[in-house]
């Protein structure tokens, strides 16, 4: 019986297990916004007036419109031109803004090696990824829920 029951336990972990969330994003807080903004070398968005709690459908919808990012060219410092052919190669951080009191997603992205190397690997879930330089490795887009399009994507500069 001990066996069977071992067996059946180490069954149902291993489903818990395989149902674990594989998600390269996460929602943080409002009271994190200000923060997020907070980047060392790359441009965010201004007449920022507010911040918001992004709802999971808003952010599945996001997640659905990932793909048109691709198409985004960057029109500011330091990346000119540039743009994010794989959009799901990076963590992504969201967070919700208003502008003029109109609602925003902002994303904040880093390298997926940056949780592997990390010591806190999960401290990219609660806390705003800050990093100075990196270049096209690091960087920062709007999304807007209602016309489910991306705009002002910067990338940091490089030292």
């Amino acid at each position: 019986m001990r066996a069977r029951t071992s067996i059946l336990l180490l069954i149902a972990l291993s489903g818990t297990a395989c149902a674990m969330p594989t998600e390269h994003w996460a929602i943080l807080p409002p009271d994190q916004a200000k923060d997020a903004l907070h980047q060392c070398s790359r441009s965010t968005p201004e007449q920022v007036d507010g911040s918001w709690e992004i709802p999971p459908s808003v952010a599945a919808q996001l997640e659905q419109d990932l793909h048109k990012l691709a198409e985004l060219k960057s029109h500011q410092c330091c990346s000119t031109g540039g743009s994010v052919s794989d959009p799901n190669a990076f963590l992504r951080q969201y967070v919700g803004v208003t502008i003029r009191g109109k609602k925003y997603v902002y994303i904040n992205a880093i390298p997926l090696e940056i949780s592997i190397h990390s010591k806190d690997r999960g401290a990219w879930r609660r806390k705003p990824a800050i990093v100075c330089d990196g270049g096209s490795a690091f960087w920062g887009a709007l999304y807007d829920p209602e016309t489910r399009e991306f705009s002002e994507l910067a990338f940091n500069g490089i030292a």
